[in-house]
């Protein structure tokens, strides 16, 4: 099946759903974004969001984004289905900044519901431990 006939599909179960049971919700931002547990190569990261989006009783999944504090490139982390994520690989005595984004959909983009810059937690920076 092509993806522009799983879209429109997809797309048309949404409004009629939204028809039958009221307004679908869009993502909410994720706050309280906290890393914890940082050693010399990894850190743990939480977050929540108050009504996270939940449509029909399927969650949302998050991206989480990383990148070295004095660099410019991000890494990104997708399909995690859970407000918590472990960081690893990471370099000793370090800085990095972290932010995390909520997608509704399988196929996180430009045209997902939740793609808007509002919706990113603010960044948070931690140093990892020396070795």
């Amino acid at each position: 099946m092509s993806a522009a006939i799983v879209q429109w599909a997809s797309l048309t179960t949404v409004l009629l759903l939204a028809i039958q049971y009221g307004t679908v919700r869009g993502c909410d931002v994720v706050k309280d974004l906290k890393v914890t547990d940082i050693t010399a190569n990894k850190a743990s990261l939480t977050w929540t969001a108050d009504a996270p989006c939940i449509f029909l009783d399927v969650a949302l999944m998050y991206e989480v984004d990383l990148r070295q504090t004095k660099g410019k490139i991000w890494t990104n982390s997708s399909a995690i289905v859970k407000p918590e994520f472990t960081l690893t690989g990471l370099l000793p005595n370090e800085a990095y900044t972290v932010s995390v984004m909520p997608h509704c959909d399988s196929h996180p983009g430009p045209t997902d519901s939740c793609y808007r810059s509002e919706q990113r937690t603010p960044v948070v920076s931690f140093t990892t431990k020396a070795k």
